[in-house]
Parts: C-alpha cells; sequence; structure tokens
C-alpha cells in the first residue's frame, strides 16, 4: 500500500501524524492554541502506542471495531489526563481521524473536524465526518474533554486493491465531496487544491492507495 501525508499549518505546529506499519493511521488537529503541539503529538503517539499494546489482546486482535473504540478510549484518556499539568490547564483537546486497515477492510473512527473519503475502483465513494457540512461542526466534539466520553463517528468499510482513501484533519475536513473527488483524481495537487479552497487555513491530509 503507498500513503503520504500533506500538512498545511499557519502555525507549523498544529497538526500531527503518525501510523504502524500500513496497519494504524492517526492525523489529528488542536483545538487550544497554546497547548497545540503538545496535545497533537500527545494524541498521536498514545494511538500508535495503544495500537501495539491492545491489539496483542486476542478479544481486541479478533474485533478491529472494539480495537479502534479501546484506542479511542486510550488517547481520550491521555488528554484528559494532561490538563493536570499546569502547561495544559487551558485544555488539551484533539479533533481528527483514526484508521486501522486490514487485509479487505478499514475501521475508521472521526472526532469533530475529521473526514475520511473513499473512492473505490468501481466508482462508488463513501465518506464519514463533517464534509461539506461545517455549519453543524460542534466544537466541544473532541478527544480529552471528558475522561471517560467523547464524540466520535465510527464506521468500517471495504478497502481493497485500487481503491483510494483520504484521511483529513483540521479545516479540509470541510471540504467539499466535488473536491474531495479532485483530490482523487489528482493527489499530486493536493496541497494546491486544498490551499485554493481554504487559504491561510490550518489542516492535514493522509491519502492512502492500496
Amino acid at each position: 500500500m503507498d500513503w503520504t501525508t500533506v500538512v498545511s499549518s499557519q502555525t507549523n505546529s498544529g497538526i500531527a501524524h503518525g501510523h504502524v506499519a500500513e496497519d494504524l493511521f492517526s492525523l489529528v488537529h488542536w483545538t487550544v492554541f497554546t497547548t497545540a503541539p503538545t496535545a497533537a503529538k500527545l494524541a498521536v503517539d498514545t494511538s500508535l502506542w495503544g495500537y501495539e499494546q491492545i491489539r496483542r489482546r486476542k478479544y481486541y486482535f479478533l474485533d478491529r471495531k472494539k480495537l479502534l473504540k479501546r484506542i479511542l478510549r486510550t488517547t481520550n484518556i491521555a488528554l484528559f489526563q494532561k490538563q493536570k499539568e499546569s502547561n495544559c490547564k487551558l485544555g488539551a483537546y484533539v479533533e481528527g481521524v483514526f484508521c486501522n486497515v486490514g487485509t479487505r477492510a478499514a475501521w475508521v473512527g472521526c472526532i469533530g473536524k475529521g473526514s475520511m473519503y473513499e473512492l473505490r475502483t468501481n466508482g462508488e465513494r463513501r465518506i464519514l465526518g463533517y464534509i461539506a457540512d461545517e455549519e453543524t461542526h460542534n466544537e466541544q466534539d473532541a478527544l480529552g474533554r471528558e475522561r471517560y466520553s467523547w464524540s466520535s463517528q465510527e464506521t468500517n468499510i471495504p478497502f481493497e486493491q485500487g481503491d483510494l482513501l483520504i484521511l483529513a484533519a483540521g479545516d479540509a475536513a470541510t471540504i467539499s465531496i466535488g473536491v474531495f473527488d479532485e483530490i482523487a483524481q489528482h493527489p499530486e495537487d493536493c496541497k494546491e487544491i486544498i490551499n485554493r479552497e481554504r487559504p491561510h487555513s490550518s489542516w492535514g491530509v493522509t491519502i492512502l492507495k492500496k
């Protein structure tokens, strides 16, 4: 599988991304400016660590939906706990998208300004999150606000040879389906396309191609 991550951020520290081999991809965006780099890095590092540790348990390894949910729970608690530290009193919250890729499917979780777009070889499209729907976005929908609860949209989708998956966080998560179509056709121009639609914005995009 091929993938690339493109980031455009005014602060140059508000986006964090990472992956474990070709299995788990995390892409997050800050919500509190002063704690942006700390919260974003903690969220990604915790999700990747969580994936490596939690999947060792057969119960979660055999059920990717429960595995993704547990990764989100672990990440959420880590962010909530971080706010006990003096330098994070204003909050350590993130929005974004987490994706666990299997042999023929993918499990995706979107939180706040986090979206997923898939274009399959047969032309079928699947979307999740706030694509073309910025007005209904609620800034309270973020990891780290409550210790044991968070608001997310989760799904599993077929993801096979030739399919393309776009994970978007920040301002790129609410661009129109037509713009996502354009990125799918010209992934090499992703940065130019999004900056045209969302000038002077902060965002991150990971493009996965089976």
